[in-house]
């Protein structure tokens, strides 16, 4: 008797499992299930895919809101994890995935589009922040700016904690081979001359924060790095400690992205929020 229970609880364990993992769509960051959600954007990029489905002669802002509620215009349900938006045919493209590091879709460079990736907010990431638009580069990184170091199973957590730290993150980089979480107290903006791109083969995704809350009590205790404090780098720990090292990354410079292509350029984010031009270098 209570083999047969056994077994058949491990059968029904086991056809749930395998339910989850062919579903044809990004279930946690398409859902947000009670969670609020924001967009990774990517200037003049799409993915290969094809879409799931698309939409025309709709603007940017309702095309990022379909993807956000998952309903369009007339309430009729539409899975989105991402989508791209063409300003030129005013074109909103849907995607059930997203591209890597936490999807699967191959992005492409693509003048003239934007791609956005939905990615959810932690509970206690600040509610204004839903919908925001943090500027995403890949192989770059920021220079001399380190804060903190973390480590976090995907893109989105490195987000969220950028979002949560006790000082004003403007900028973080992810090295998604490790799971390594760097945020900066500096962005490419502040200090366009400090990016650049990684010298050894690191895989490296760059975001800027979208959504700086100068206001937030517990964000005002640093804005700026000191000069001596440029020269230390976080090692690499767990999400709840900090080892400072005194080590200097080497970079190589790179010239700063062209502004999009797009016709209606992004609008930028309050106070020192970043631009879609930026790219940036990584300090250890």
């Amino acid at each position: 008797m209570w083999l047969k229970l056994i077994f058949a609880s491990f059968l029904i364990i086991s056809v749930t499992s395998k339910a989850v993992r062919e579903l044809d769509f990004d279930f946690d960051s398409a859902l947000c299930e009670n969670r609020l959600s924001a967009f990774l954007v990517t200037d003049n990029a799409d993915v290969s895919a094809s879409p799931a489905r698309q939409i025309s002669n709709v603007t940017e802002e309702e095309c990022m809101e379909i993807c956000g509620s998952n309903r369009d215009s007339d309430g009729r349900l539409v899975i989105c994890a991402s989508f791209s938006y063409d300003h030129v045919i005013s074109k909103c493209s849907i995607y059930k995935r997203k591209s890597g590091p936490d999807g699967d879709l191959e992005k492409v460079t693509t003048p003239g589009k934007r791609f956005f990736e939905k990615f959810c907010l932690d509970e206690d990431s600040p509610k204004q922040c839903a919908s925001a638009q943090f500027v995403r580069i890949d192989d770059s990184i920021l220079s001399g700016y380190a804060k903190n170091t973390s480590i976090h199973s995907t893109m989105a957590g490195c987000i969220n904690q950028c979002l949560k730290e006790e000082f004003i993150c403007k900028s973080a980089m992810y090295f998604y081979e490790e799971g390594e979480c760097i945020t900066n107290v500096e962005s490419g903006q502040t200090v366009p001359e400090d990016f650049g791109s990684p010298d050894d083969g690191d895989k490296v995704v760059y975001f800027s924060n979208g959504c700086i809350q100068p206001e937030n009590g517990k964000n005002d205790k640093l804005s700026v790095v000191d000069n001596d404090e440029k020269d230390i780098k976080t090692e690499k720990t767990t999400d709840d400690e900090e080892k400072p090292v005194e080590e200097e990354k080497t970079k190589k410079p790179v010239t700063e992205p062209e502004a999009t292509t797009v016709e209606q350029p992004t609008e930028e984010p309050p106070a020192e929020a970043t631009t879609n031009s930026e790219t940036e270098t990584k300090k250890e």
